[in-house]
């Protein structure tokens, strides 16, 4: 090994770090901006006087086109690097976002959603999760990624106050227009974001991409996390959307639910980081099996338990642990079966099955509560799917699956 090699090699954790740093910070804001959909769910349905099956309808899109565009998005970033993915993403996510403060139909605010998902898209988890994985070598690429999750973890925890607060103060229209001015922000730190990866040469040459699809679409273990993955999105969509409304129905508390979204943030934070070194420990098949085991107990305590202020926000910190933290595991798994060169493109076909998940977390609360006035067949779903989910992970196998020719 040359001299010049040695230095690249000594330089790699350090820059590796600046750019997860970096990744976290933007995950900050988007994913966090996303977070906050639910509090906006009662104050855009009695503006409009639409029912609560539009506007779940615009979210429900949003997470559905976050995940269309999730593997182009990656595959994008994988060839060329994420510098102007993250720009125009950064635009149509705050256009987005802003537009909901002005939308006077149901078609203005589905618009709107389809705005933020191709926005998410561009600045989530697949691209600055899968740059972080390039960029950090085999040896640092888990902590790295767990280390970007964490951003979205504390977006969680610091949105939901933040929005609650805005829409205290502020009112609708201006908590929309501040949260879309914050998201813009995320244009910015795509430039020192674009200088690192750029000097590090992460981009990879076009030649074998769809050997990779081809290979991942056949490969059960691929389908498997696929599948899990989806009940995931199912649950976060249904849950981040509705227990604000949700608790308030039950309650008569407006504040309960911002509180709940704010505890389920706090958890969030250790859940991700916990998970990221228990997945490294124990095995990352065992820990998501355990996380989506458990979820089913907390879905049912929110139908039977009485919804008492300590039952809440036991639920609700309990739910936050066992949030995000599937996402550093699923991404290290998908560089475990076919290694880091189409990361951001093989997470974003894992991801959007989440999506697809979270479309219908969405929405079929919506629909379910406009047709019953309850959540609970929700509840009891959101249950069913987390013990089906913790099942289908058990056979799958945590090793590389992709021989080159």
């Amino acid at each position: 090994m040359n001299k010049k090699n040695l230095s690249d090699t000594a330089h790699l954790p350090t820059m590796a770090l600046k750019v997860a740093l970096l990744g976290a910070i933007i995950l900050l804001i988007s994913v966090g901006a996303r977070q906050s959909y639910g509090l906006f769910l009662t104050p855009i349905s009695t503006k409009l006087d639409l029912g609560r099956e539009s506007f779940s309808l615009s979210i429900a899109l949003a997470n559905l086109f976050w995940g269309l565009a999730a593997p182009i998005t990656g595959r994008l970033s994988d060839r060329y690097g994420p510098f102007w993915i993250l720009i125009i993403g950064s635009l149509c996510f705050a256009i987005g976002f802003a537009g909901l403060a002005i939308a006077i139909t149901k078609a203005h605010l589905v618009l709107c959603g389809i705005l933020m998902g191709l926005g998410l898209g561009a600045t989530g988890f697949t691209v600055i999760l899968g740059t972080v994985g390039k960029m950090a070598g085999e040896t640092y690429r888990d902590k790295m990624i767990t280390l970007a999750s964490m951003g979205s973890a504390f977006g969680l925890f610091l949105a939901i106050p933040l929005t609650g607060s805005l829409l205290a103060g502020r009112g609708l229209e201006t908590s929309l227009f501040v949260i879309a001015s914050f998201i813009a922000l995320v244009g910015l730190l795509a430039w020192p974001f674009s200088k690192l990866t750029k000097t590090n040469q992460i981009t990879t040459p076009p030649n074998d991409s769809m050997a990779y699809l081809r290979h991942s679409f056949s490969n059960t273990n691929f389908l498997l996390l696929m599948i899990g993955f989806f009940v995931c999105g199912f649950h976060i969509a249904f849950t981040a959307v509705h227990l604000p409304a949700f608790l308030e129905d039950a309650t008569g508390s407006v504040s309960l639910g911002s509180t709940a979204l704010m505890l389920i943030g706090i958890g969030n934070v250790f859940g991700t980081f916990s998970a990221g070194l228990l997945g490294d420990r124990y095995g990352k098949i065992t820990i998501l099996s355990l996380i989506y085991f458990l979820r089913g107990f907390l879905f049912l305590g929110f139908l039977l338990l009485p919804l008492t202020t300590n039952t809440v926000y036991s639920l609700s910190f309990l739910m936050g642990v066992l949030w995000l933290g599937t996402v550093p595991l699923t991404s290290g798994l998908v560089a475990q079966l076919y290694g880091a060169k189409w990361l951001s493109m093989l997470f974003g076909i894992v991801f959007l099955s989440h999506q697809i998940g979270a479309f219908f977390g969405s929405w079929l609360g919506g629909i379910v509560f406009d047709q019953t006035h309850s959540y609970n067949l929700m509840w009891l779903g959101a249950a069913v799917l987390a013990f089906l989910s913790a099942l289908l992970h058990v056979p799958i196998k945590e090793q590389y699956q992709f021989q080159e020719n």
